[in-house]
C-alpha cells in the first residue's frame, strides 16, 4: 500500500517538487537501510509495471556518506558526527532541480574519500586486495596526505522521473526539511535490545565489527542510548508511516535453535534475545554455551531478569555482565 500511496505522488503531480522526495530515518543499526533499498525495488518493480514502457528511477542517498571522521568532528552529540547543513542544502537542491554530488563515506578506513585515496583504493581492489580493507591504518594515512587532490564525491544527475531515497538516523531531524521538502516520511523502528543483537552477529561477519567483544558491543550501545532515545526515537512523531522492523526478533530465533538445539524448547520466549547476548558473552570466553545453558538455565534465567539486559543504561554495564556471565558459568574470576 505505501508503495502505491508513493507512486500516486509521483504521478499525480502530488509531490512538493520537481522531484519525489521519502525521509527514511530511524535509530542505528534498526534496518532503515535495508528497508530503503527493499522499498527502492518494490518502487522500481512497481512502477514499472505500471507504466507504458517508461521507467521509473529511484537514486538513495545514506546519510552515512555525510560522516565527519573523528579527528575532525567538532566537540559535542550526536548531531555533530554529521555535515548536517551541507546535507540539508543538498535535499534543496534537489528539490530546485539543480545538479547534486555528496561527499563519500568509508565505513570500514572510517575515512571521507579523497579522490585519490579513493582512486588508489578502487586500484588496489581491481588487483584483488582493496587497501582500506586489508591494510586500514596504512590507507588512512594515504588518504590524509592526498586531502589535497580534493573530496572525492558521487554526482547525482536526477530528472523528474526519478524518486530519491534519503536514509539515515537524523532524517527526519530538520522541521524545515521534513514538512517542505518531503513528500513522504517514514520511521523504521526496533526495540534496543534486539538492536544490540544484530551488532553483535555483524561483529562476526563485516570488518569493521570484527574483533570486538560482545561486552564492547554492549558497552558502545549503553554510551549513546540516551542520545539516540532523545533525539533519533522521537523524530518518528513526524513520520507519516511507522515501520516495526520484527527481522531482528526472527533472526534470533532462528539463530539460537540453530545455536542451542535441544536446549531451545525450554527457552523462555520472551527472553530470548538477552540469551542471545548471554551465549554469545560464553562463546567470547571459551565455554561451551550448549552446556552451559543446558546445566544452568535455571541461573540464566535469573541473571538475565536481575540484570535487566534490555533496560541497560550505565557505564560499565556490560564488563558487569561479562564478569557475572562468567562468574555463573563457573569460574570464580573472569579469567577466561
Amino acid at each position: 500500500v505505501m508503495v502505491s500511496e508513493i507512486l500516486d505522488i509521483f504521478h499525480t503531480g502530488k509531490k512538493l517538487s520537481t522531484r519525489t522526495i521519502i525521509g527514511v530515518a530511524g535509530p542505528s543499526g534498526g534496518g532503515k537501510t535495508y528497508f530503503a533499498r527493499c522499498l527502492a525495488e518494490k518502487i522500481r518493480k512497481l512502477g514499472n509495471e505500471n507504466l507504458n514502457g517508461e521507467k521509473v528511477k529511484v537514486e538513495a542517498i545514506t546519510m552515512d556518506d555525510y560522516l565527519i571522521q573523528k579527528e575532525k568532528r567538532k566537540k559535542g552529540g550526536i548531531r555533530e558526527k554529521y555535515s548536517l547543513d551541507r546535507l540539508w542544502n543538498d535535499i534543496i537542491d534537489i528539490n530546485n532541480g539543480n545538479p547534486t554530488s555528496h561527499p563519500i563515506f568509508d565505513q570500514v578506513s572510517r575515512v571521507r574519500f579523497s579522490r585519490l585515496g579513493r582512486f588508489l583504493d578502487e586500484k588496489s581492489a581491481a588487483l584483488g586486495h582493496r587497501l582500506s580493507e586489508e591494510n586500514t591504518d596504512l590507507f588512512r594515512r594515504i588518504n590524509q596526505l592526498t586531502e589535497w587532490s580534493g573530496e572525492a564525491k558521487a554526482r547525482l544527475d536526477l530528472d523528474e522521473d526519478t524518486i530519491v531515497i534519503i536514509d539515515g538516523i537524523l532524517a527526519l531531524d530538520d522541521p524545515t526539511i521534513n514538512k517542505l521538502y518531503y513528500d513522504c516520511r517514514i520511521f523504521v523502528h526496533a526495540s534496543w535490545i534486539l538492536r544490540l543483537c544484530a551488532a553483535i552477529a555483524r561483529a562476526q561477519e563485516e570488518s569493521w565489527y570484527k574483533g570486538a567483544k560482545t561486552a564492547d558491543i554492549i558497552e558502545k550501545f549503553v554510551f549513546k542510548r540516551p542520545e539516540e532515545e532523545a533525539i533519533i526515537n522521537v523524530t518518528y512523531l513526524d513520520a507519516d508511516v511507522l515501520i516495526e522492523n520484527d527481522f531482528y526478533e526472527k533472526k534470533v530465533n532462528s539463530d539460537l535453535l540453530e545455536l542451542l538445539g535441544e536446549v531451545y524448547p525450554r527457552l523462555d520466549p520472551d527472553l530470548r534475545p538477552q540469551y542471545y547476548v548471554v551465549h554469545a558473552i560464553l562463546k567470547d570466553h571459551g565455554y561451551d554455551p550448549v552446556s552451559i545453558f543446558g546445566a544452568k538455565l535455571g541461573s540464566i534465567n535469573e541473571l538475565i531478569r536481575e540484570r535487566r539486559i534490555e533496560d541497560m543504561y550505565e557505564e560499565g554495564a556490560g564488563m558487569r555482565l561479562e564478569e557475572d556471565v562468567c562468574r555463573m558459568a563457573g569460574s570464580g574470576k573472569l579469567s577466561c
